[in-house]
């Protein structure tokens, strides 16, 4: 009798997304961090947990969001201007000592932060959670 191989776990759509949002936003704020010096792509990769294939197809992903990202060649990233992003972390001080400052959750595409928002309340989300988005595809 064969032996089957374990099925691979597939990941959620959302939550995948969600994945690529949190590492999206980690690659901006490094290089808002850095922004007088050009970032590795190996230090940008060790900064997010991936690979360096995975750092440049994720830079792509920022470029046609409109975050303006330098590309030189063997050296790394470059940001060529602050990015126009709701952050969670500019917003945070902006918010503090009030109801909204607690759970800010942030997607550069999704289809639609109220559809986001209504689940998250059935979870159980703090009231005063703020679902922000660059781009809303629904």
């Amino acid at each position: 009798m064969q032996r089957r191989k374990p099925a691979r776990e597939r990941v959620p759509a959302a939550h995948a997304q969600l994945l690529t949002d949190v590492r999206l936003g980690r690659i901006v704020r490094l290089l808002m961090e850095h922004a007088m010096v050009v970032v590795s792509g190996t230090k940008i990769a060790q900064e997010v947990s991936s690979t360096r294939s995975e750092v440049w197809r994720l830079i792509q992903q920022l470029r046609r969001l409109g975050v303006d990202v330098a590309g030189h060649p063997s050296s790394g990233y470059q940001l060529r201007s602050v990015p126009d992003l709701l952050l969670p972390e500019i917003l945070h001080p902006l918010l503090r000592g009030t109801i909204f400052s607690s759970n800010i959750r942030h997607y550069f595409k999704i289809g639609s932060t109220n559809t986001v928002a209504m689940a998250a309340a059935a979870e159980g989300a703090p009231q005063g959670s703020i679902f922000l988005a660059e781009e809303q595809t629904a």
